[in-house]
């Protein structure tokens, strides 16, 4: 959550860049956020972060513990352990 021209301008979840770099032009940026390979398969738990499997940030710790919703700067909230830094 955001307002417009954060969200746009400054985003600060990985998903959220992520489908953004999908519509960009740049090769590069289109690379670097590429959807990732996913983790090794092993249980993964229901508390677990909901873009586990999309998110290019993911690690081990997204598997069995879900983010809580923070806010990062004013007015511009996520629920991600490892938030984009602008």
């Amino acid at each position: 959550m955001a307002p417009r021209d954060a969200f746009f301008f400054e985003p600060r979840h990985p998903y959220t860049v992520m489908l953004m770099a999908a519509f960009s032009h740049n090769p590069r940026l289109r690379r670097m956020w590429s959807p990732p390979e996913p983790l090794p398969s092993a249980e993964t738990s229901v508390v677990a972060c909901p873009y586990l499997s999309r998110c290019p940030l993911a690690q081990e710790r997204c598997r069995h513990e879900r983010p809580a919703l923070r806010e990062l700067a004013p007015g511009q909230f996520a629920r991600c352990h490892f938030p984009v830094r602008p």
